[in-house]
C-alpha cells in the first residue's frame, strides 16, 4: 500500500506548536497588555510547545483584530 505522505504537498503548511494568551480585567496580574504584546506571549508559548527558540521563525502571518474590522477603521 502507497505510504499517504508521498502524496502530500511539500508546501502544505505544518503547525508544530500551540500557544494561547489572554488577559482578563479582574485578574490580579492584569498589564493591559497590546494586541501585538499578546500575540508576542502566544507565540512565545506556542515556541516552547514545540520546542523551539524564535530564531526557527521564518513567516508570521495574522489577521485583523475583530476591533479594527470597522468600515473606516484605518489598517
Amino acid at each position: 500500500m502507497p505510504d499517504p505522505m508521498d502524496e502530500l504537498d511539500p508546501l502544505t503548511p505544518v503547525l508544530v506548536g500551540v500557544g494561547q494568551a489572554s488577559e482578563r480585567l479582574e485578574d490580579d496580574d492584569y498589564r493591559g497588555l497590546s494586541p501585538v504584546d499578546l500575540a508576542v506571549a502566544a507565540v512565545e508559548v506556542a515556541l516552547a510547545d514545540a520546542g523551539l527558540t524564535a530564531d526557527a521563525v521564518d513567516t508570521v502571518a495574522a489577521t485583523r483584530q475583530f476591533e479594527t474590522s470597522t468600515p473606516g477603521a484605518p489598517a
